[in-house]
């Protein structure tokens, strides 16, 4: 004789209640206080390298305080003397965690 087993009953999934929060901004939930931000330009003459520190308000950079992009932007306007680029600060720059640094850009490690 084979044994019976009790199967439970069948209780239909319900989700969790939603509880609204405050969806915090991208960039300020994305580094640290005092964590190093860098962006580099490599070109056939030299490499170029920024680092700037994070705060609450963008990075700090020589005694000013940018957004992302706008740090991104400077260095390039600086190195390569552009009035008008196109930057992506958060696919050029690279943030500091533990003595490696991190693309902003998700989707890539170095």
């Amino acid at each position: 004789m084979s044994p019976i087993y009790e199967v439970p009953a069948y209780e239909p999934y319900e989700p969790p209640a939603y509880e609204p929060y405050e969806v915090p901004s991208y960039e300020n939930s994305y580094f640290i206080e005092g964590q190093r931000i860098r962006h580099t330009i490599q070109t056939s003459i030299c490499t170029s390298i920024w680092v700037g520190t994070y705060s609450k308000n963008g990075v700090l950079y020589k005694g000013k305080i940018v957004s992302l992009h706008e740090f991104a932007k400077s260095h390039r306007r600086n190195i390569i003397d552009w009035k008008e680029c196109e930057v992506d600060g958060w696919k050029e720059c690279e943030y500091e965690v533990d003595g490696r640094w991190m693309s902003t850009d998700t989707n890539y490690t170095f």
